[in-house]
């Protein structure tokens, strides 16, 4: 189940492709509005058609209001995907009840639940968190972690190019292009211009002993 917007649509249709190209046809696969707040009828009927897994892909409203859903409907499903409680995981605690709401749900985590290492540019994840936390007094999150990252290429942007006329910062993003490695991962990008290098991988939510959220990759950190 998708929003129906760019982003979502174009996710859909990347993974229903794939999915058919694996010989594997959905057995239910549905547009919302983006307004979308009420799930429990869609719910109802996704789980008439049995699925193997359910994927939902929408804004992180979609995905809180998706899941609440489901923690009330009483349909249960092997396996649930959402995009955003990787990126959000405090917001997702507080609307949904705390960690065990998150328990086995699979999502896009992004930094800070992975850490890369192989960085050439800028600071490390740590670094940053203590620098953030120093600065503004507040733990990091994706979001500072996405913010800062855009600061990093518009830096290396500006201290590459010759000039601030367009074509000249072209060249210099082309010119450092797939060599950038920031805490977020590669910079790319590809013919038309469009982020390609910051690939997310899988993972799936668990509660550790001493009852804190951590992430288990299911597909390589790339």
């Amino acid at each position: 189940m998708y929003c129906t917007n760019d982003f979502d649509q174009s996710q859909d249709n990347t993974l229903v492709s794939k999915l058919q190209a694996a010989g594997i046809t959905p057995v239910y696969n549905n547009g919302v509005p983006t307004s979308t707040s009420s799930y429990t009828v869609l719910l109802h009927n996704m789980a008439a058609t049995h699925p193997q897994a359910v994927i939902e892909l929408g804004y992180p409203n979609n995905d809180i209001a998706f899941l609440q859903a489901l923690k009330s409907s009483g349909d249960h499903f092997p396996m649930v995907f959402t995009i955003f409680p990787g990126q959000l995981p405090s917001l997702f605690e507080s609307n949904l009840g705390g960690v065990s709401s998150l328990n086995g749900l699979y999502t896009y985590p992004a930094p800070p639940l992975i850490n890369r290492s192989n960085i050439n540019y800028g600071m490390s994840l740590p670094q940053f968190s203590s620098a953030y936390q120093t600065t503004i007094g507040q733990p990091v999150n994706f979001l500072s972690v996405a913010g800062y990252n855009t600061a990093l290429v518009i830096q290396k942007t500006l201290a590459t190019a010759n000039s601030l006329n367009q074509l000249s910062l072209r060249h210099a993003v082309s010119k450092f292009s797939g060599k950038l490695r920031t805490l977020d991962g590669t910079f790319q990008i590809n013919s038309e211009g469009a982020q390609v290098g910051e690939t997310l991988p899988v993972g799936r939510f668990s509660v550790n002993s001493s009852g804190q959220l951590q992430v288990n990759l299911v597909t390589p950190l790339q």
